[in-house]
């Protein structure tokens, strides 16, 4: 078995083992990151005396809560963003709609294409007169 030989420490520089007097007792993390979930839950009590059908945060999607936490904006600002990109996609999907069912050639089973009523019913009045 090989011997490790391990150097003593120097009684000149001896290691330091406190840490500094603001970060004893505290996580690393919660000096890092700010309170954002305490910020996001007042927000939300605003949000559902704007919109009464929330009743739980559980109700946001989570794109809400993430945008409103990375961006540092409000959440009432965040689920308005959401709500209208959202629109927009129903309203381009309803564009789309519109515009292949004016460049469909309607229904192959119905043969031709329907007459008026009016004109229906001047024919069947004219075909009776003779």
């Amino acid at each position: 078995m090989e011997e490790v030989l391990q150097e003593p420490l120097s009684p000149e520089k001896p290691e330091e083992t406190t840490l500094p007097p603001e970060t004893v007792g505290e996580p690393q993390t919660a000096v890092e990151l700010p309170d954002v979930t305490g910020r996001l839950a007042e927000q939300f009590l605003q949000l559902a005396e704007e919109f009464p059908a929330l009743q739980s945060p559980a109700q946001l999607p989570d794109e809400v809560l993430d945008t409103a936490a990375a961006e540092n904006i409000s959440l009432l600002d965040a689920y308005l963003r959401y709500r209208w990109q959202e629109e927009k996609k129903v309203l381009a999907a309803e564009e789309k709609r519109e515009q292949a069912a004016k460049q469909a050639v309607g229904s192959l089973s119905a043969g031709s294409a329907q007459v008026p009523p009016e004109q229906d019913a001047f024919l069947r009045a004219f075909r009776r007169a003779l």
